[in-house]
């Protein structure tokens, strides 16, 4: 075999290796980052008498990361006031848990860590809820189980275990929503108006 002939041979063999790498790049699923500003509206409902059921209104700002078989991870800050017949808790709380995403739903769990006030009492403690979307993120349900510990024990309880059932809407959704509708109708033709006469 002449050299000629081992150099085609091996430029070959190069080429036919560097595009092979290159479609096991194109097949591999690349990132997708979602942002997500959730609005959550529901009822938090403490285990014992020593307080009442109260409002609950939550504000969660993050990004739904995710990459093969649309399995990721889910970051989140968030913000939640609870109205108790008056009596205002103010809780902020960051946390990070998996999230599972389909063409229109996705499911996830969340574990936050929460500080803040509780009937005008230092708390602190752990949040772990469970979420579900639907309509491509833009309606959710969240179930949450709640713990904090409260400074102050002489003037109540010490702890705090509340069930959190809450309906959400993400406001980037929303958006999302909105801008597509408004682009497809921009990008419809005009139809001339009849000539009268």
């Amino acid at each position: 075999m002449s050299g000629a002939r081992r150099a085609s041979i091996g430029v070959a063999l190069a080429l036919a290796l560097a595009s092979g790498s290159a479609s096991a790049e194109e097949r591999r699923p690349l990132p997708r980052r979602i942002p997500a500003a959730r609005v959550l509206f529901g009822a938090a409902i403490p285990s014992s008498s020593a307080l009442p059921a109260g409002f609950a209104f939550d504000v969660g700002v993050g990004a739904q990361l995710t990459s093969r078989k649309d399995l990721g991870i889910w970051p989140e800050l968030s913000y939640s006031l609870v109205d108790r017949g008056g009596r205002l808790d103010h809780l902020a709380g960051a946390g990070l848990g998996p999230v599972l995403r389909g063409r229109s739903s996705s499911i996830g769990a969340l574990v936050k860590g929460l500080g803040g006030a509780v009937d005008r009492r230092a708390a602190g403690g752990v949040r772990l809820s469970l979420a579900f979307g639907a309509a491509a993120g833009l309606l959710s349900v969240e179930i949450a189980s709640q713990w904090l510990r409260l400074a102050d024990v002489g003037q109540g309880p010490d702890e705090l275990h509340e069930l959190r059932l809450s309906l959400g809407v993400d406001v980037m959704a929303v958006i999302a929503v909105f801008t597509g509708v408004s682009i497809v109708r921009a990008m419809r033709p005009t139809r001339p108006s009849p000539r009268r006469g």
